[in-house]
């Protein structure tokens, strides 16, 4: 400790004699100053700036597959403007209503088929169940009487049909709708295209309107005009009247028993007589009965069919909703067919002589 006392004596003895020294004598020294100096650099960073750009381009339009039951004279003009329009790529098969509507339902769910473009409603009835709803601002656009109540489809056209007759021999009066010719004045003095597809096409529109069942006794009616079948028409005569109270009946189901429009037992208890009537000359079945011989006899078999199929949903019905439909109902849609199938035999009977029923015959093919 005392040794560092006097180095630091010594140390500070020495700078004061400096210090003396200097203050007697006159000498310039020079002073070397560092300063620290700050520069102040404007730096320029350059950065990249991505300007995004949006540019529009035309979007796929898509495409169309038609299938077209009108000829490509009538609809190709058409289908060309709306295409030229839309700017969607169209393409067309074009056939017959009825082919169109076969590959519909043998394509199934697999159909390219984005549109169908039927003549008739019979060809879209057949298709019905796999046609999906038109959208509600289509629907908006068409008149009720040409769209569909379901919004399946809409119309594009529409047709008249006309019943021409000389008014020297007709009073007008007297034709007040299609059931008006159903009169047996006018047995044997009409005539009509019946393969023709726009006799088709209306009486498709009569199944619909009407019902089937009440359609095609309509249809039947037509071919028992003669003499030989005066029989047949005035039983169906009464039958289609009773199948119009059936269908009031069924609309406005009730559990009041005292329905004036409800079948009777007395109804059905008739419909045996009748069908007795008929089976008296018969000759015995040997063998299952094909649909065919007479015009007659073919539309009693497809009425038979008809009526078969609305006895099973009435049936279902029945099961759905208590008190919908009556026993005697039930009752008397089985007994007319029974009555329908009874009549065919009797047409072919009565109209081909010996020739009577088309057969099944076993194995025919096979022997031949």
């Amino acid at each position: 400790m005392n040794k560092f006392f006097r180095l630091s004596s010594l140390v500070a003895l020495t700078s004061l004699m400096a210090f003396a020294i200097a203050c007697t004598e006159t000498e310039t020294v020079e002073v070397v100053k560092e300063v620290e100096v700050v520069k102040e650099v404007e730096v320029v960073k350059e950065v990249e700036v991505v300007k995004e750009v949006v540019k529009e381009v035309d979007r796929d339009k898509g495409s169309l597959v038609i299938y077209s039951g009108r000829k490509e004279s009538l609809v190709g003009p058409i289908i060309e403007q709306f295409q030229a329009i839309s700017g969607i790529d169209v393409e067309v098969k074009y056939g017959s209503s009825g082919e169109m509507a076969s590959l519909i339902m043998s394509e199934g769910a697999k159909s390219p088929a984005d549109v169908f473009y039927a003549q008739d409603p019979g060809a879209v009835g057949s298709v019905i169940d796999m046609l999906q709803n038109v959208s509600a601002e289509s629907l908006a656009l068409v008149p009720d009487w040409a769209k569909s109540n379901q919004g399946k489809w809409i119309g594009v056209s529409g047709r008249a049909r006309t019943i021409v007759y000389n008014t020297d021999n007709v009073n007008p009066a007297d034709i007040k709708d299609l059931n008006s010719l159903c009169d047996p004045k006018y047995k044997g003095k009409m005539g009509w295209a019946p393969t023709n597809s726009s006799f088709q096409t209306m009486l498709t529109a009569m199944r619909s309107m009407w019902g089937e069942d009440k359609a095609i006794i309509g249809v039947v009616r037509s071919s028992t005009k003669t003499s030989e079948l005066i029989i047949l028409d005035n039983f169906l005569s009464s039958i289609q009247n009773e199948l119009f109270d059936l269908g009031a009946e069924l609309s406005t189901p009730s559990q009041d028993e005292d329905r004036k429009l409800s079948i009777s037992q007395s109804q059905i208890d008739r419909l045996e007589q009748e069908i007795d009537q008929l089976n008296i000359n018969l000759s015995a079945l040997k063998s299952f009965v094909l649909p065919g011989g007479t015009a007659a006899s073919s539309f009693l078999h497809l009425a038979r069919t008809t009526i078969r199929r609305a006895e099973r949903l009435m049936v279902e019905l029945s099961v759905k909703e208590k008190n919908s439909v009556s026993k005697e109902s039930l009752a008397y849609v089985n007994r007319l067919s029974d009555l329908c199938f009874v009549a065919a035999r009797y047409a072919n009977q009565t109209e081909r002589g010996g020739q009577g029923d088309v057969l099944w015959r076993p194995g025919k093919t096979k022997m031949e």
